[in-house]
């Protein structure tokens, strides 16, 4: 029997499991502390009537940046740096000081901290993860209670608890879907790549990729079709000898694979948001603009494209200011078409549904640019990992990126390092940076898991 609560006592569970985790992180040993952070990251503990432009949620705040930083000064040895000389480090770093910068002009100064805040929390997690490479307390066991514990929050509170954060029935966590999908993606990554020890079953990937169609994302369902292009590929590298004959083999069974799980969303499911997707084009889904959220993200970026070609120099070069996006979403009369309460519950952070457009509103030709080179220098470095040094990090990191830059084009990555979306990245790219080291010679001899300091 369901049991159907309100989104107050939604909230209360929420909370109650946030800091049970909390205490997880606090107590336990490294490993199952580290399951608990990323566990944390799809608790959202965000009051119903919480107002992100003039209030302060301090569970999210210590989920984004006290636990990570503490959990940070316990992994790492003593003594070690915490930055590296790197091109991408380095445009990261300046990209987090640009965005400071440009809160100096906005109106919302609060806001512009909290995407400072975001962005640094990406720094910490990141670090994080690493030394969780490094003392090898990541692992596949790890991966699978990750997808376990992932699945069993989204039954407790998609078929239990009412659902009650997606109106369209998306399968979801104690977050919203198109945050968790993403997250649920990266951890089939891991699970597919990661092959050190015990290998992750195949009944915990196959619910891993249903739990993925549940959530509905469409955005998410074409990065899950590219991993497992890749994932293919990869197997066909992996021989000795790679010839045509076997590339083609090893891709037509992916092509199978991938006709046949769209054929089961149309059969089984064809009320499911990604039929919407798959019937594109089809007389009941003409263009983008039948598709679900498709229209209202168009009216938004109509509206941001419109008031950068009709401002001045200034504004074109550097941006509005951090968090003004959500100004725009107010004047546009937009509020409530994307998906927010009201003009009072905008969140400046995450109202224009792309990172792109919000680059080039709020931080100007320079933002956008600075992002757009960083961006491509991750990709050519996932290409290199994978195509030349074969690692498989690397493949991993290729069968995210577009998933990666998806999100950037049509969600809020930069805004979403306290979510599974931005845990997921975290951890993939730990991984990547882990492995390129060791290939190099300069990644420190894997630790033992210590005790929890006093």
């Amino acid at each position: 029997m369901d049991v159907f609560y309100g989104i107050g006592e939604l909230y209360v569970v929420a909370k109650i499991l946030f800091w049970f985790l909390t205490a997880g992180v606090l107590l336990l040993p490294f490993r199952w502390g580290l399951l608990c952070l990323v566990v944390m990251m799809q608790v959202d503990v965000s009051a119903p009537e919480f107002v992100g432009t003039a209030s302060v949620g301090w569970e999210n705040a210590a989920k984004a940046i006290v636990l990570p930083a503490l959990m940070l000064f316990w992994l790492a040895p003593r003594g070690a740096t915490h930055s590296v000389p790197t091109l991408p480090a380095r445009l990261w770093f300046g990209l987090v000081i640009y965005v400071a910068v440009a809160g100096l002009w906005s109106p919302h100064k609060l806001a512009a901290a909290k995407a400072v805040a975001y962005l640094v929390s990406y720094v910490l997690l990141f670090w994080v993860f690493y030394w969780g490479w490094v003392r090898g307390l990541l692992d596949s066991v790890f991966v699978s209670c990750a997808i376990w514990v992932s699945l069993l929050l989204g039954c407790v509170q998609s078929f239990v608890m009412g659902n009650r954060l997606s109106y369209e029935g998306r399968f979801t966590s104690f977050c919203w879907a198109q945050a968790f999908a993403p997250g649920l993606v990266s951890l089939l990554a891991l699970a597919l790549f990661y092959r050190k020890g015990k290998r992750v079953g195949k009944v915990t990937m196959a619910c891993c990729i249903a739990g993925i169609l549940m959530t509905g994302s469409r955005i998410s369902f074409l990065g899950a079709v590219w991993l497992l292009l890749v994932f293919w590929l990869e197997r066909a590298l992996a021989g000795k000898r790679v010839t045509v004959l076997r590339l083609g083999r090893s891709l037509s069974f992916a092509a199978v694979a991938v006709l046949a799980l769209c054929a089961t969303i149309l059969y089984v499911a064809p009320t499911n948001r990604l039929s919407e997707l798959l019937l594109l084009g089809s007389s009941d889904y003409e263009s983008l603009n039948d598709i679900g959220t498709a229209a209202a993200r168009l009216m938004t970026y109509q509206e941001v494209l419109s008031a950068v070609s009709s401002r001045g120099m200034g504004a074109s070069i550097f941006g509005s200011g951090t968090a003004t996006g959500g100004d725009l979403v107010v004047r546009g009369d937009l509020s409530t078409t994307i998906g927010f309460r009201g003009d009072d519950f905008v969140d400046p952070n995450r109202s224009l549904n792309s990172d792109i457009l919000r680059a080039l509103y709020e931080w100007g030709i320079s933002g956008l640019l600075l992002g757009l080179v960083l961006v491509t220098i991750l990709l050519l470095w996932a290409w290199r990992l994978a195509m030349q040094q074969r690692l498989l990090s690397g493949f991993a990191l290729v069968g995210i990126a577009p998933l990666i830059f998806l999100g950037l084009c049509f969600d809020n990555v930069l805004a979403d390092s306290t979510t599974p979306q931005g845990v997921g990245f975290a951890l993939i790219v730990s991984w990547a940076f882990w492995e390129s080291r060791c290939v190099r010679g300069i990644e420190p001899i894997q630790l033992a898991e210590a005790p929890v300091p006093a």
